[in-house]
């Protein structure tokens, strides 16, 4: 009967803290970093958008794989036009901030796919 009780109690100890367990290697902050929008990175999208000359809803009715070609192509290309009023020497503030702002994007994306890979 001591027996029953002991082996009723550990399965059910068991059974209780298992997914507690799980959870807690399954959670790591950088996953949940990635999926959750904040205003931050709203911000920016809305940013990048408004350089690149791209509407959020002509983005919306494609789908995610021709969405991140058209949004990498329009980078790119933007990139490109910046850095040749740059090197011109006709580049704005604005143009400036602008091509600061996609090389920091383009970094950011160059890091998170090196990481991805490994």
């Amino acid at each position: 009967m001591k027996r029953n009780l002991f082996l009723c109690l550990t399965a059910g100890l068991l059974a209780w803290t298992a997914p507690a367990l799980v959870a807690q290697s399954t959670n790591a902050p950088s996953t949940l970093q990635n999926q959750t929008p904040t205003a931050d990175r709203r911000a920016n999208r809305k940013e990048l958008l408004r350089i690149l000359g791209l509407d959020a809803q002509d983005l919306k009715s494609m789908t995610p794989e021709d969405r991140r070609a058209k949004i990498k192509d329009a980078t790119a290309q933007k990139l490109s036009e910046l850095k040749q009023e740059k090197d011109a020497g006709t580049i704005t503030d604005q143009g400036q901030k602008d091509l600061a702002f996609l090389q920091a994007h383009m970094g950011h994306h160059a890091k998170a796919a090196a990481s991805a890979n490994n």
